[in-house]
């Protein structure tokens, strides 16, 4: 699979076309059930007398159908409240499958998180160095990893409503049993189901589909009501009338129910199946290498243990898996056949799985593009070594802006720290006065306006923090807002921070302080960001001009070295016609506004922005104080977590 962007655009146009039969379906159920309804309650008024205001006596069944329109507002009545009971229990759903976020999902499958540490054994910190790769080249922030400790087959997964809350999580088999090539693929893989946003599709079709079992579910009452009335030892006329109805009712009502279920998860089915096509071909555009996914397709075809996931909760996450983790039949299962997802991979391939004899244990080659992460220093050389994590650099050569910190950069972080006053960092272990600093610091110029309860101590600090650099500052806000984080949450503080984080800002530092503060605040209160309003950046060019023309300014890039280090900065991502703006035409407002923008854009957009603020800020060998300021402002509103970046830190320029 050479030409992956075509592959994305056919898998993309496919989904789409089951995503409106899916659609289609539902409308079908919904308007066929309505008709139900109406020809049920017309029966149920047949052989019922009414009397008309001019003493005649007709059969109310007949006098309803005699009025003009009444039988077609009667459907439409009834189209309103069945699609109305079918959004309510699809939301209700939604919100319930959205709630935890990936994490649950796996602990639920008995999944253990993996955290770096000493006691890694080898293969766990292989597949660390491998998510971090992944997340440098699709320039995110890398998830938490998860391992299905007791489950030998090979799979993976990748969870969550929304990718800051997403997780990679893999089996022991997968681990154990793929070479780091193969693990790559998988990864990538589930990385882009990430990016392309399918967990939350996920979700949300799930939701449909538990939203049409209303109409079984209502089939099932009626059925059960109709049971009990005729078991009753007192049955009446007007008993047995009712129950006659209920039995009539669930017999129409069940089998429309089950049919628009059945069409509904066929195309639910599909559109999964194609949203497996894509995330393939978006794992060999992360990784410019094919075989990666191809070679772990095959060794699964040739693997005795094979994919089935044996925790009791697979089913229901059986749509979230790298290949099927329960068995079911072609026409319903959410994943295409392995074969055809090889051969879209590799064409030549001869049909022959790789089985366990034919087993390398490690790949010592190097990767194509994107994965040739340059280990020998300056010289830009690729190496055969296994890149470490906080060595990678993205595709251009260039130092991620979400890569782990290195030695020089840890020991430049503990340098600055060791110039800020120990009694300053002392004082963030009392709730009250780690709240005070953090108002000092976006005021330490200015007289505080806070609430009386912090007033008094950040007064008295603001004197020592006016005297800090802005890397101590900067250092300083990360220790503290960890601090807080520590702490029982304060209503007090939290409202504070709120209505601070609402005043408009003056200045660079006010600037980021107020979106970093922000994003800590939704991340700590669990708020959901808004939703992305456009998918490609040309939407949004006024607002990429001036986020990356400030960025330049930032870095003291001026006149014609300006303009070059914007139309560098502007290549990642692709405004051949964006405008590059002078130093006045970029205010704090005009940034600020730019930021608030650019977070409306959709994951794929975000990630282009990413890679075009690690190019402007590798442009050189360190970053200035404007140009961390503006990187952690605009880095927060798009929703990643706050880069540690310094003023004074040393980074790898660009190649």
């Amino acid at each position: 699979m050479r030409n992956f962007y075509k592959h994305q655009d056919v898998a993309t146009a496919r989904s789409n076309r089951h995503l409106f039969w899916l659609t289609f379906a539902v409308m079908g159920t919904t308007i066929v059930t309505s008709i139900v309804i109406v020809y049920l309650a017309l029966l149920a008024c047949s052989g019922i007398k009414t009397e008309l205001p001019d003493g005649q006596i007709v059969d109310l069944s007949e006098h309803l159908r005699s009025w003009p329109l009444a039988v077609e507002i009667m459907t439409g009545v009834s189209i309103f409240l069945v699609a109305t009971c079918i959004a309510v229990k699809s939301y209700l759903k939604v919100r319930q499958l959205g709630s935890g976020g990936g994490a649950i999902i796996a602990q639920d499958l008995g999944a253990t998180e993996i955290v770096e540490g000493d006691q890694l054994d080898a293969n766990s910190r292989r597949l660390l160095n491998v998510v971090q790769e992944i997340a440098i080249a699709a320039s995110i922030p890398p998830p938490p990893v998860y391992c299905m400790q007791n489950e030998l087959s090979i799979n993976a997964f990748a969870a969550g409503y929304t990718p800051r809350d997403a997780i990679i999580c893999v089996t022991r088999g997968c681990l154990q049993s793929l070479n780091r090539e193969q693990l790559q693929g998988v990864v990538a893989h589930e990385f882009s189901h990430i990016l392309n946003g399918d967990m939350r599709q996920n979700i949300r079709t799930i939701g449909v589909l538990h939203g049409i079992l209303f109409i079984i579910e209502t089939a099932e009452i009626c059925w059960q009501t109709a049971t009990e009335l005729w078991e009753s030892q007192d049955m009446s006329g007007a008993s047995v009338q009712l129950s006659i109805a209920s039995f009539v009712a669930a017999v129409f009502l069940w089998p429309v129910g089950v049919v628009g279920l059945f069409f509904a998860t066929i195309a639910k089915a599909g559109i999964s199946q194609q949203r497996e096509y894509l995330a393939d071909a978006t794992a060999v555009e992360l990784t410019r290498n094919p075989h990666g996914v191809a070679n772990a397709l095959k060794r699964i075809a040739g693997f005795d243990k094979g994919t089935r996931v044996r925790s009791p909760m697979a089913i229901e996450a059986s749509h979230l898996f790298f290949a099927r983790g329960v068995g079911f039949n072609r026409l319903l299962s959410t994943h295409p056949p392995i074969t055809d997802r090889i051969r879209r991979l590799d064409p030549l391939w001869d049909g022959v799985p790789e089985f366990e004899d034919d087993y390398t244990a490690e790949y010592t080659g190097t990767f194509e593009g994107t994965m040739n992460f340059a280990t020998n220093g300056a010289s830009g050389k690729n190496s055969n070594t296994t890149p470490t994590i906080g060595e990678e650099d993205s595709e251009d050569g260039e130092r991620s802006l979400f890569a782990k910190p290195n030695d020089k950069e840890r020991a430049y972080r503990s340098a600055v720290a060791s110039t800020i006053p120990i009694d300053l960092l002392e004082l963030l272990h009392e709730p009250l006065a780690a709240g005070a600093t953090l108002l000092a610091l976006r005021s330490s110029t200015k007289p505080i306006d806070c609430h009386e309860q912090f007033r008094q101590v950040a007064d008295d600090l603001r004197a020592v923090i006016e005297a800090l650099s802005v890397e101590q500052r900067l250092l300083l806000f990360d220790e503290t807002l960890r601090a807080v984080a520590k702490q029982p949450l304060d209503s007090a503080l939290i409202a504070e921070l709120k209505r601070t984080v609402s005043r408009d800002p003056e200045d660079l530092f006010e600037f980021a302080w107020n979106n970093m503060v922000e994003s800590w605040l939704k991340d700590l209160l669990r708020e959901e960001r808004p939703k992305p309003k456009f998918a490609k950046l040309e939407q949004a060019e006024a607002a990429c001009s001036i986020a990356v023309s400030s960025l330049v300014h930032a870095g003291g890039n001026l006149g014609p070295a300006g303009e070059y280090a914007f139309r560098r900065g502007a290549a990642h991502m692709d405004l051949p016609s964006a405008q590059y703006r002078m130093p006045e035409e970029c205010s704090i407002a005009d940034l600020q506004a730019a930021a608030d923008t650019l977070s409306l854009a959709a994951p794929g957009a975000k990630r282009l922005i990413g890679k075009t603020i690690s190019a402007c800020i590798t442009a050189d060998t360190e970053i200035s104080a404007n140009e961390a300021l503006v990187v952690r402002g605009l880095v927060s509103k798009l929703g990643y977590p706050i880069p540690e970046l310094l003023p004074g830190h040393p980074v790898t320029p660009g190649a």
